[in-house]
């Protein structure tokens, strides 16, 4: 039995200028958009008997942004964060079956959620060649599940044939609740249009921003290669979904 654990993290982060004029006079200053990272993994390996083998493996990845969106006009209100988690299962079963197949299984599960979050829910008020403030309008989570999983056999007939075949089975399941432009984005021409009150435009997304959906697929395949010289090899494949 052999067991094997790592794990690596990193933080670091951008820099963008804010540069911007609001009713009150200059803005100006750094906005550092922060970066946390962190990668896990596990994998436990086990001989059964003297010809099979299983492993099965689990990662995390784990990536968590701040302060996005804020720069050039766009005031630190504007600031959104995103929190983005993979988690994978990963399992694989090797045997030799009498003496001329081998057989392997493999088993994967991946499961991902993207989360955003803004950090004012005020609607967006964007003047134009001047400042960009109130909230990002961002919001919402995005999951993902998939599932794979594998059959193959190898297997020789006669001496100049080597053969595979197997079986794959893959589903998956995909739903989000995203929004963009959530809390409505007045557009002002210019300073004095917004002193005014006067907009040019005002925009917003409403509805219903649920979307799920899912796909299944399945298949089969037969390979040959064939040897009919020490020359010379011919692969044949055949394969159906």
């Amino acid at each position: 039995t052999g067991l094997t654990v790592s794990f690596d993290g990193n933080s670091s982060y951008d820099s963008r200028t804010i540069n911007a004029i609001s009713p009150t006079g200059s803005v100006t200053g750094l906005a550092e958009t922060p970066v946390d990272a962190m990668n896990f993994s596990a994998r436990v390996e086990h001989l059964v008997g003297a010809n099979s083998q299983i492993q099965a493996e689990y990662q995390r990845r784990q990536n968590d942004r701040r302060n996005i969106g804020v720069g050039d006009f766009d005031l630190p209100e504007r600031a959104y964060a995103t929190d983005n988690s993979t988690d994978t299962l990963r399992l694989r079963s090797t045997s030799v079956i009498g003496k001329k197949v081998f057989s392997e299984f493999r088993f994967s599960l991946i499961d991902s959620t993207l989360s955003t979050t803004s950090m004012s829910n005020q609607p967006t008020i964007r003047v134009n060649e001047a400042f960009t403030s109130g909230g990002a309008g961002q919001m919402g989570d995005r999951h993902a599940r998939e599932i794979e999983l594998a059959q193959n056999f190898d297997f020789t007939i006669g001496r100049k044939h080597s053969m595979r075949a197997g079986v794959l089975f893959e589903a998956g399941w995909w739903d989000s609740n995203q929004r963009s432009n959530a809390f409505g984005t007045y557009t002002f021409t210019s300073l004095d249009a917004y002193r005014a009150g006067t907009p040019a435009t005002y925009s917003i997304r409403t509805g219903d921003p649920v979307v799920e959906y899912s796909q299944v697929k399945a298949g089969w395949f037969l390979q040959d290669d064939f040897r009919p010289s020490r020359d010379l090899q011919i692969d044949r494949k055949s394969t159906r979904l």
